[in-house]
């Protein structure tokens, strides 16, 4: 009997060993897999001739993502975590108010964010007072999609619940109601994944990618990010399949492909890059000064359709305007201010469509003002070709000199042999000849002068002086009409201060003719 019980024994602690070795075993391995880093992968931008070579003062990934200063920029994007597309109800979460849907119980984290103008892509996010994210949780009635705003504290994220807003389609103003509820949570970056703790729960969200198939990385500078890496990098494009965007240094694409590109013209620097998931972009370009390549380092945060934030270890550069809001601001000096809100409603492609024939319009009147001889300040910026005052009117004068019909004939000559084109008769609805003073005098004085010398610009065009033919004044009268701006739009010098010289000017800006029938109504969600 002793012999049996003490058989059983052994046994017992032989099991009872064997059970406590897989246990161990089980837990190390569970260890080791919440520990394990994700594989790396790397994406390559490569230009003929442009080798990705050593920075000489590389940079540490790791220690920069513990003394970088976080800003929300670094969050646009959409970041989903991987059952993002398979979320379905929860019983046990958190107990919450959703403002258009009443009570419910949601997740401790969401599963989603999508943050920045584009990734959010509704009316709300032309917000210009907080930075807008739209949160997807699970919850008790399934997946429940939430509009906050939010800020970056430290290594802390607050998102603060959206009771409703209204959004102004003329003006594209939003106006945002908050409420009282928020959440807090701590993040951490590894590459493209961002890490999201309450303290007691985590999530992993990839970025929509899908964690290193990137194909594209394309921003602009933006206008909140006072440097840039180098002068001439205003925006970057990086593609690995077709020319995307416009960009100041063209990364991974041919020169011939430059006449694609809708915004700002310029000559385009070959360049190469290279992108690894775990954050480091190496940025490979020819010094301009030496001609010899340069290979850069910098933490990259990858924002999807919203561009990129790069950190050198010193300054942050937010990459983060999208297409759109570049074209809207470059197709807005040549639009009625009432219609620019129609372009958020149309797709980057009609935008592009729109740039395209706004820039070649600008093109050829620059070269036939050329021909010419003309001397006529262009400014695509602000849509205006601008003539010198003091060419076309004696000081305090609104009477042409003989001087300013002799120049003025040579210009309207040169103008309307492109504006009066088959190819923009359907393009542009009006083209307005503005008056500017300088800010010496009264308002009411200057006011007058300016829309008495707009005034005589159009009658001068008008008439047989010019030189036009019959038909062509009876087709360009139906488009001019005049307005005096007096200072309010005066030309600044670098300092900030007024150009007196060049604020005393008359300006020809041609309007497009978009379908105003188009537009929406206010809308309030």
């Amino acid at each position: 009997m002793k012999k049996i019980i003490a058989i059983l024994l052994v046994c017992t602690m032989i099991f009872t060993l064997c059970a406590c070795g897989e246990k161990d075993k089980k837990e190390e391995t569970k260890k080791t897999e919440t520990t394990v880093k994700k594989d790396v992968e790397t994406v390559e931008f490569l230009t003929d001739g442009i080798e990705v070579g050593e920075d000489p003062t590389p940079i540490d990934i790791a220690a920069l993502y513990d003394t970088v200063t976080y800003v929300p920029q670094m969050f646009y994007g959409k970041h989903e975590a991987d059952n993002y597309w398979s979320v379905g109800t929860i019983e046990e979460g958190i107990d919450f108010v959703h403002p258009e849907k009443g009570k419910m119980i949601i997740d401790y984290l969401p599963k989603g964010i999508a943050a920045g103008p584009t990734s959010v892509y509704e009316d709300i996010s032309f917000c210009d007072d907080y930075h807008i994210a739209k949160l997807k949780y699970a919850s008790s009635t399934y997946g429940t999609d939430i509009f906050t705003a939010y800020e970056v504290q430290g290594k802390k994220i607050i998102f603060t619940v959206i009771e409703s807003y209204t959004f102004d389609p003329v003006t594209l103003k939003v106006d945002v109601k908050l409420t009282d509820t928020k959440f807090e949570y701590d993040f951490s970056f590894d590459g493209n994944t961002i890490t999201l703790s309450d303290g007691k729960h985590s999530v992993v969200l990839g970025d929509e990618s899908r964690l290193g198939k990137i194909n594209t990385i394309n921003g602009y500078i933006a206008d909140n990010s006072p440097d840039m890496p180098s002068d001439d990098m205003r925006s970057i494009s990086c593609n690995t399949l077709t020319f995307v965007g416009a960009s100041a240094v063209a990364i991974g694409n041919k020169k011939e492909e430059a006449n694609k590109l809708p915004v700002r013209r310029q000559e385009y620097e070959g360049a190469s890059a290279v992108y690894t998931t775990d954050g480091l972009f190496k940025l490979a370009r020819k010094d301009a000064k030496t001609g010899k390549v340069v290979t850069t380092e910098y933490l990259m945060f990858v924002c999807g359709w919203d561009g990129f934030v790069l950190c050198d270890g010193e300054k942050t550069y937010c990459y983060t305007k999208g297409y759109k809001q570049i074209a809207i601001e470059e197709l807005s000096a040549n639009l009625e201010p009432e219609h620019i809100a129609l372009l958020k409603q149309m797709s980057e492609l009609e935008l592009g469509d729109i740039v395209e024939k706004r820039n070649r319009l600008f093109a050829e009147l620059e070269t036939e003002l050329g021909k010419q001889g003309v001397k006529a300040a262009v400014n695509r910026r602000n849509g205006e070709i601008a003539l010198d005052s003091t060419v076309l009117f004696a000081t305090g004068e609104s009477t042409l000199s003989d001087e300013g019909k002799a120049f003025l004939k040579k210009f309207v000559t040169a103008y309307s042999s492109v504006v009066l084109k088959e190819e923009y008769n359907s393009f542009l609805s009006k083209v307005m000849i503005e008056g500017h003073t300088d800010s010496t005098g009264t308002v009411e004085g200057n006011k007058a002068l300016s829309k008495a010398r707009a005034d005589a610009v159009l009658e001068y065009c008008t008439s047989a002086e010019s030189g036009l033919t019959a038909a062509q004044i009876g087709t360009i009268k139906n488009l001019l009409g005049t307005f005096g701006y007096a200072a309010e739009r005066p030309v600044l010098k670098a300092d900030g201060t007024e150009d007196a010289d060049a604020s005393r000017r008359v300006g020809f800006r041609f309007i497009i003719n978009i379908d105003t029938s188009k537009i929406e109504t206010t809308t309030e969600a």
